[in-house]
């Protein structure tokens, strides 16, 4: 991450520096695991975590890289549960209130536990 001053906000910001691996996979369709996470959306995205809720990037124990922006409505009996999902990477670049990581076109593929 590479921190700047952004003087329309008024304060600091990150923005994500991505590795040649990742740059090369954005737009590509890929499957990845992690839990649902609970959260309060306007629109019903769905949050995906590396880590589950006790340890995700929200409370502080993970770091911005570890949570996945999904554009499936939360599905309240999915939450805190492990799952595959599977949909297009698309990298958040510019989008200060989004996170790093967006999948469209999600699709969960199975629910692990």
């Amino acid at each position: 991450m590479k921190t700047y001053m952004d003087e329309t906000l008024g304060f600091e910001v990150s923005e994500p520096i991505f590795g040649g691996e990742v740059e090369m996979i954005d737009g590509s369709m890929i499957t990845i695991s992690g839990y649902i996470l609970p959260v309060d959306s306007d629109d019903g995205t769905s949050i995906l975590s590396y880590m589950a809720f006790a340890n995700c990037f929200f409370c502080g124990n993970a770091g911005p890289e570890t949570v996945m922006e999904l554009d499936t409505p939360k599905r309240q009996n999915l939450v805190n549960k492990k799952v595959v999902v599977k949909g297009r990477l698309e990298l958040n670049r510019d989008d200060f209130f989004s996170l790093i990581y967006r999948l469209k076109n999600t699709e969960i593929v199975e629910v692990l536990n």
